[in-house]
């Protein structure tokens, strides 16, 4: 049961719009649901192509339809150097490869993960064999280069993902270590204001690790293209290694390189809100059709 509210003149748009636009779900999502037929609005059954006024009342009318939406699978991983995050090239191992029955951290995360693919008809690619599960279908929230590491999102969950890439609303935290001891100058010069190629950046927090003059602690809240290994070379520093070691409330902690686990359901809802919450007022603002904000 999806509340709304609009101004009385607003243009009917597409139901699948809405949804998404109210974060109950991606437009995917919301295709999927309307074609399956639980949908209803002002207590008539959706049809695909169908347009509502953003007043209308909403509601997935069938519980199993709820129950999909809330299978929607998405992993923590911690991924190694020599690992894409995805469309892998010629000889190249794309990081889903790795969540595995034999890679998860702990037994509960392959159990749970067989529940949510055995849950109403979850449609990720599986096999059960000796290494138990295998995972196709996951969307990749916030990629990591081939030669970097860390924390990497996979998820089934359109709202998560956006709200993940969808923005500058979520900070991602790496520590990076260079090629030499840092200087006071060079992490003043860090810490901005930074450009590449003329244009300007969003702030970053740059910060030293302690007891280690050759590490930094970078917290953003965009990704530009190698951004942190850009910014370094312009200060006279080279990257040694780079690890994503947080996503917004999700931290990697103790997760062995490799190894998967679930995300759990707090940090699932706290990124979702994080990334709708600070979009409300602009959404808002420009309706569904309208451009509340900017995509990376």
């Amino acid at each position: 049961d999806v509340p709304s509210s609009s101004s009385p003149d607003d243009a009917p748009q597409r139901v699948s719009k809405l949804m998404a636009w109210r974060g109950l779900c991606s437009r995917r999502e919301a295709e999927e649901l309307i074609s399956r037929g639980v949908v209803t609005v002002d207590g008539a059954v959706a049809k695909q192509g169908d347009k509502a006024l953003s007043d209308a009342r909403i509601e997935i009318a069938d519980a199993a339809g709820a129950r999909w939406l809330r299978s929607k699978i998405t992993v923590v991983l911690n991924k190694p150097v020599g690992f894409v995050s995805n469309l892998p090239g010629p000889n190249e191992r794309e990081a889903s490869e790795l969540v595995t029955g034999r890679n998860a951290f702990r037994e509960s995360d392959r159990e749970g993960l067989l529940d949510a693919l055995d849950d109403v008809g979850n449609d990720v690619g599986k096999a059960r064999g000796q290494n138990g599960v295998g995972l196709t279908k996951l969307n990749v929230c916030g990629r990591l280069d081939k030669d970097s590491r860390g924390l990497l999102v996979l998820t089934q969950d359109g709202v998560l993902a956006r709200a993940v890439i969808g923005g500058n609303e979520i900070a991602k935290t790496y520590v990076v270590r260079l090629d030499r001891p840092v200087t006071d100058e060079q992490v003043r010069v860090l810490n901005g204001p930074v450009s590449l190629e003329g244009v300007s950046l969003l702030p970053m927090k740059v910060e030293r690790a302690p007891f280690a003059p050759d590490v930094l602690r970078f917290t953003l809240r965009e990704g530009k293209n190698r951004q942190i290994r850009r910014v370094c070379d312009a200060a006279g520093l080279r990257v040694v290694d780079l690890e994503r070691v947080k996503v917004g409330g999700c931290e990697l902690g103790d997760l062995p390189e490799g190894a998967w686990r679930l995300m759990t359901d707090a940090e699932r809802e706290s990124l979702r809100a994080a990334g709708g919450a600070a979009r409300g007022e602009g959404r808002a603002r420009a309706g569904p059709g309208g451009r509340g904000r900017r995509r990376l």
